[in-house]
């Protein structure tokens, strides 16, 4: 039976990845676990602008630039900068992580996403990989050389583990092609509902059609669909200027400079409130206080793949209404539940109609809150995180 896992993660430090972070805390509660986080030139949470400044930390304090254990989480370094750079360090990582992690004993890997994957396939020599698919990296690149040599890559991890954990139905059914085994399961995205049900205790506020507020959580991205939102708004203040739109992520993207001038250009500043990025319980809290969630992916071969994102499950455990356009499984998850509105991304007038439905039809809103919190209990995250448990100690027997 599993007691120790060893966890390869490059998410830890990452801004938008929460899916590892939402499950360790019940993972954890039932199996001691050991993290490792393989950052892209990050030492102390600061990022280097060049392979001179990088370099000269290294050679300042090689040990603390490679290997830095804070809070219980182990860092562990790529000395040059981008992910290109992390690729070409991770032989070198690998034979690190063989040196310091010698002595101890575990019983598994779990891996997230591709980067480690690949340092977890350098372990593999003594122990069983089970490895998260949450994406395809791949298309994140441009660059046609890159993109083919990053699939061929994150392929490999996928057909190599001993176990693939795919978070979405359409990720499930490629990894099951490639693998030709059924070593391949899915465990979609949850939601903390233990987290999400303390904060609303303390928060007296609650969502209402009342609240006229438009909502956005996530990143400031072009694949986010934020420009469609804003566009979508503009229509909707002209029609209900009591409306207001709240964006919270990062606004310090290239992609977020485009936004602000949109916003201006369509003068609508004094509706739209860019708050950045917010603590967690802050989140929450903006959300219990809004009407409508949204989420206007952009189709491309990214985002459809995804089966429910983070963000529409953060607005059903709340209570939240929510307007998403047709990409990857969200509508058949949402004409499941009956828990939102589904939109085509394209459809601007159809979007700004579809939110002033919801904020005017109190009928319908009221049915989909209920749908949507009750949507939230079937991805809690304690639930699925069992789930992945139970798989990781099975496929340890089995290696026994």
């Amino acid at each position: 039976m599993a007691k120790r896992i060893l966890v390869l993660t490059t998410e830890m430090h990452a801004k938008h990845w929460y899916r590892l972070k939402s499950f360790l805390p019940y993972i954890s509660r039932n199996l001691q676990v050991t993290i490792v986080d393989y950052s892209n030139m990050v030492n102390n949470r600061e990022g280097y602008r060049s392979i001179s400044e990088s370099l000269l930390t290294l050679i300042g304090d090689p040990g603390e630039f490679l290997w830095s254990v804070d809070d219980n989480l182990i860092t562990t370094t790529s000395f040059l900068p981008t992910d290109y750079g992390k690729l070409l360090c991770t032989p070198f990582i690998n034979a690190l992580l063989r040196v310091k992690l010698e002595e101890k004993h575990y019983d598994a890997i779990l891996a997230t996403p591709f980067f480690a994957g690949l340092l977890a396939l350098g372990l593999r020599h003594r122990l069983p990989v089970v490895y998260e698919d949450v994406d395809r990296f791949y298309e994140f690149y441009k660059n046609p050389f890159i993109k083919v040599t990053i699939k061929a890559l994150e392929q490999y991890v996928i057909k190599n583990s001993d176990y693939v954990i795919a978070v979405s139905d359409i990720l499930m059914e490629e990894d099951l092609s490639l693998r030709k085994d059924k070593n391949v399961s899915l465990i979609p995205n949850g939601v903390n509902l233990e987290l999400i049900r303390n904060i609303l205790r303390r928060e007296p506020a609650r969502p209402s059609p009342d609240n006229k507020a438009l909502i956005y959580v996530g990143a400031i991205e072009e694949w986010a669909g934020i420009d469609r939102i804003i566009e979508a708004f503009s229509l909707v203040v002209r029609r209900d200027p009591s409306m207001k739109l709240i964006i919270i992520g990062d606004i310090g993207t290239r992609y977020s400079v485009k936004i602000i001038g949109m916003i201006k250009e369509l003068g609508i500043k004094n509706r739209v409130f860019l708050v950045g990025r917010k603590p967690y319980e802050e989140v929450i809290t903006y959300l219990s206080r809004a009407s409508i969630g949204i989420a206007l992916f952009k189709p491309s071969n990214l985002t459809n793949k995804i089966m429910v994102p983070l963000k529409i499950l953060e607005y059903s455990a709340v209570g939240l209404p929510f307007i998403a356009s047709d990409v990857g499984s969200i509508r058949r998850i949402i004409e499941y539940y009956d828990s939102g509105l589904i939109v085509d991304y394209n459809d601007i007038e159809d979007i700004a109609d579809k939110i002033l439905l919801l904020n005017t039809n109190r009928r319908l809103w009221e049915n989909l809150s209920n749908n949507a919190k009750s949507m939230a209990l079937d991805f809690d995250v304690r639930k699925l995180a069992s789930r992945e448990i139970k798989i990781i100690e099975r496929i340890v027997e089995e290696k026994k």
